[in-house]
């Protein structure tokens, strides 16, 4: 179930501003977590010149879901362009 919502993370273009509770509603609907329980925050140590890195914290679990997105053109629409856990890059 995880894989499958990691996949789906990585085709989600949407509105800037939705990111977080389109990735949260993902995660419920691949059975990972409920939305209500999943923490998400922009990570201040990025390094990213053009983009900002999320930490998805599931409930229980001690391993991180990592989100990495850009903004369109006229910062209208985000953009992911990689998910990762703790590190590890997924197929």
């Amino acid at each position: 179930m995880t894989k499958a919502a990691i996949q789906r993370i990585k085709e989600l273009e949407c509105p800037t501003g939705e990111l977080e509770g389109r990735i949260a509603r993902i995660l419920e609907r691949y059975d990972v977590a409920s939305s209500r329980e999943v923490e998400i925050e922009i990570s201040s140590s990025s390094d990213m010149d053009d983009g900002q890195l999320y930490k998805i914290q599931l409930p229980g679990e001690a391993q991180s879901i990592m989100v990495e997105a850009k903004t369109g053109m006229d910062d209208y629409v985000t953009i992911v362009t990689d998910v990762y856990m703790d590190g590890v890059i997924t197929e």
